[in-house]
């Protein structure tokens, strides 16, 4: 219901009152007041006061009264000043402060109304702020009360005078509106509450960021959970008006994606050459559920690319099973009558052989199959020149930030651990006066838990010898346990008590330690399959880079909703404006506020003779973000 006409035919007056309080909220989709803008705006006047003490929102003498007193203007006026584009109080409402940037580069290529914006600032004024902060569809274009009285829109301004306000009123509300400017910054960052986190930026220097909770995506986020609930979580927060106008809406349980690493008990590494029919037929079994499953056409076309390459590969695994038993190079022709004799000899399997739509599957990705066996040909050569690897195996992590970002729960940050590995990179080289420089790293995933924890909520006395409950904000903490293999770029030796010494011993808000029985394998090898075979836990799933076009949130929600093997995660920052000199700024570096960037992962096993490189992670830095990527996706970024 998306037209303020079917709402309005509601006869039930509560039932009608409180479908205008959520056409109007931070979390629905975006009301249509084009064919009714007179009783959108009377509507939007008599929701400034708690709907049990309105008996009709639409009642327009209630609105006149409004109208005629000049402390519901003055209060109106000073609410527009705190829209926000990013929020900073969440999840702590303590921050404060009003941000309205945008990002120097959008992560979402086809997103539309990516400027909304909500009200955090004052609790008792979440209500106050709906007259002229709640967004509205008109025309096509979204706005508000306030942003219309700017843009000088006739439309709003007339509807206004016929419900009662004075022309004298209106032309000192657009006055003021004049005054509030659309971009706003904070240059001053003492005595706040809002972390700073130091990057490099790739000029041997270091710049201070702030993460940000963009608006728009978290109503994004929060709208796709409530149809998709078994992939969402509740956040649940204490005192939501002072955390903004989309926390009181959702009575503060605000919703957030859920993508928890999953298939962890099978073995991270094949050591010998056999086709993986497990992986065959997880991967048949989503191109069915692709062709059922309600998603948009771009995302189909992008997973079923994804899925074909993932064929590609596992039907090279089976034709290297059979290389040998082949006297002559056989045609595709060949391969695919010998596949589908194959999988006719299988119980689970054979339901896909001499399928005439799988049969043109099969086609067309032993057609792709030369390509990449030439490749993984090449690379099987390159992977038998040295190359430094420095082993971190079996970290046990305690309490580490399960909540990556603002918008999804799961798997820590990757730019913590980035901050992790560069923070061990520091103690070998100013402990031991060395000059070890770690770049590009893999993380192999073992084990994983999810837990909500917070401090204990202990009664505290106030001045007027009341005891009240302390507005803590749950958090979301995971246990995890990983292997890290981090690229050295150059041949430096490190004894192992270098490394035991240099190990940091903080990883994403959490403690991180090592079992005295590791202690021995954290070491530095110079072949790949070697230092995997050095793994001593054998289970679990490496967390490899998965390039995804990012058109729309609901796009890449989908795409890690549908397959175990993807999930959510953070990958770095986007810059919100350029690093600048600031106030309160951690060693007097840049400051600049940055948002989130969501990003894709592949929850995969490494197979002896294939390429390693796919399963590395590369910091790429630029003017305006700092993002995980792959190797070869981050050169295509730095030649763009």
């Amino acid at each position: 219901m998306n037209s303020f006409d079917e709402i309005a035919k509601i006869k039930d007056i509560q039932d009608r009152n409180r479908a205008f309080k959520r056409a109007f909220s931070a979390v629905t989709p975006f009301v249509d007041i084009t064919n009714s803008p007179d009783l959108a705006c009377c509507a939007l006047i008599n929701l400034t006061e708690r709907l049990d003490l309105v008996d009709n929102v639409l009642d327009k003498e209630q609105a006149l009264a409004k109208l005629s007193n000049d402390k519901f203007i003055k209060r109106s006026l000073n609410t527009f000043k705190y829209r926000h584009s990013h929020n900073l109080k969440f999840p702590d409402y303590r921050a404060h402060g009003t941000l309205r940037l945008k990002p120097l580069k959008y992560q979402f290529s086809q997103e539309p109304y990516q400027n909304r914006q909500g009200y955090a600032q004052t609790a008792s004024d979440v209500n106050a702020s709906i007259f002229l902060c709640a967004e509205f569809l008109i025309q096509g274009h979204l706005t508000c009360i306030g942003k219309a009285l700017i843009d000088r829109n006739t439309i709003i301004e007339n509807q206004l005078l016929e419900l009662g306000l004075s022309q004298c009123n209106l032309d000192l509300m657009k006055n003021e509106l004049d005054g509030i400017t659309n971009n706003q910054t904070i240059d001053d960052l003492e005595a706040n509450f809002f972390p700073q986190l130091r990057f490099p930026n790739g000029q041997n220097q270091y710049i201070s960021l702030t993460p940000v909770i963009s608006h728009f995506i978290q109503s994004q986020v929060h709208k796709y959970c409530i149809s998709n609930y078994k992939s969402s979580m509740n956040y649940s927060m204490e005192r939501s008006a002072n955390v903004g106008s989309l926390a009181a809406s959702t009575g503060g349980k605000v919703k957030l994606f859920k993508s928890l690493p999953s298939k962890l008990n099978f073995k991270h590494t094949n050591k010998t050459t056999k086709w993986n029919r497990f992986e065959f037929n997880e991967i048949m079994h989503s191109y069915r559920n692709l062709n059922d499953g309600l998603v948009t056409p771009n995302t189909r076309v992008q997973l079923n690319k994804k899925m074909m390459e993932s064929l590609t590969v596992n039907l090279t695994q089976w034709l290297k099973t059979k290389c040998r038993r082949l006297d002559n190079e056989p045609t595709t022709h060949e391969l695919v009558r010998l596949f589908n004799l194959d999988l006719s000899y299988h119980n689970k399997l054979s339901q896909y052989a001499y399928n005439p739509y799988f049969t043109k599957l099969f086609t067309r990705a032993f057609n792709n199959t030369a390509n990449l066996s030439s490749n993984i040909g090449k690379t099987s050569q390159n992977n038998s020149k040295n190359q430094n690897f420095l082993l971190l195996p079996n970290l046990q992590i305690n309490d580490a930030n399960a909540l990556n970002s603002g918008y999804a729960v799961g798997f820590p940050s990757l730019t913590g651990i980035s901050g992790f590995i560069h923070k061990l990179q520091l103690n070998i080289n100013n402990l031991h006066n060395l000059k070890v420089q770690l770049s590009d790293f893999a993380i192999c995933i073992h084990k994983y838990c999810l837990a909500n924890r917070s401090y204990t909520k202990e009664l505290e006395l106030t001045s007027n010898n009341k005891l009240v409950s302390p507005g803590l904000v749950d958090s979301v903490e995971c246990d995890l346990s990983i292997s890290v293999v981090i690229k050295m770029n150059n041949s430096e030796n490190l004894p192992s008590d270098i490394l035991i010494n240099s190990l940091p011993t903080h990883f994403c808000g959490g403690s991180v330690h090592i079992n005295l029985d590791d202690l021995s394998l954290l070491q530095q090898i110079n072949n790949f399959e070697k230092i995997v075979e050095a793994i001593p836990d054998k289970n679990g799933q490496w967390l490899s880079p998965y390039q995804i076009e990012k058109t729309t949130i609901e796009d890449l929600l989908n795409a890690a909703n549908f397959s175990r093997n993807l999930i959510l995660i953070n990958s770095g920052y986007l810059f919100l404006e350029v690093p600048t000199n600031k106030l309160g700024v951690i060693d007097n570096l840049k400051h600049a506020f940055a948002e989130n960037v969501l990003s894709i992962a592949n929850l995969t096993s490494f197979n002896y003779g294939t390429n390693y490189s796919r399963l590395f992670w590369s910091l790429h830095v630029s003017e305006y973000e700092i993002n995980l990527l792959h190797k070869l996706e981050n050169m295509h970024h730095e030649t763009t």
